[in-house]
């Protein structure tokens, strides 16, 4: 499957743009799921639903997660050992629970950090310019215009 740079940006005989183009060349190379839909999302200007959906609720849920994270370490802070001993029903030392909640604290940070980098990364504000550069300056208008010359 060879396409002339004129066919490709004209979408050949669909002409309806380079964005149709990559559109039949993902469908003839059967490429298809989540691959197809953020493909075609990207390419097409981000008209179709957001395949990344998903990492806005990931993202939500690990929000609402440190937020509990947060309060159960704020009300450890406010108990004594006594209480907690009350409470739980056993006497020790329950530093290990505060150290616990300070690490899954800091994971739980670090993955809402990587999932909005991912979702940043991902998103359509970011992909479709680069495509916009590749394809319409590019391919589209620089490398015709130059063998004009």
């Amino acid at each position: 499957m060879f396409y002339e740079p004129k066919d490709f940006c004209t979408g050949g005989s669909m002409l309806q743009g380079p964005e149709m183009s990559v559109v039949s060349i993902l469908t003839q190379a059967e490429v298809k799921g989540s691959t197809y839909d953020a493909s075609t999302y990207w390419f097409a200007g981000c008209q179709s639903d957001d395949p990344f959906v998903e990492l806005g609720v990931y993202s939500d849920l690990l929000n609402n997660s440190l937020a509990s994270i947060e309060l159960f370490e704020n009300m450890m802070e406010n108990v004594t050992i006594a209480e907690l001993e009350t409470i739980c029903g056993v006497v020790g030392d329950f530093d290990y629970i505060i150290e616990y909640f300070g690490r899954l604290d800091e994971t739980f940070r670090m993955i809402s950090k990587t999932t909005e980098e991912a979702a940043d990364t991902f998103s359509c504000e970011s992909i479709n310019p680069l495509y916009i550069d590749a394809v319409h300056d590019n391919i589209c208008t620089a490398i015709p215009e130059s063998t004009v010359w």
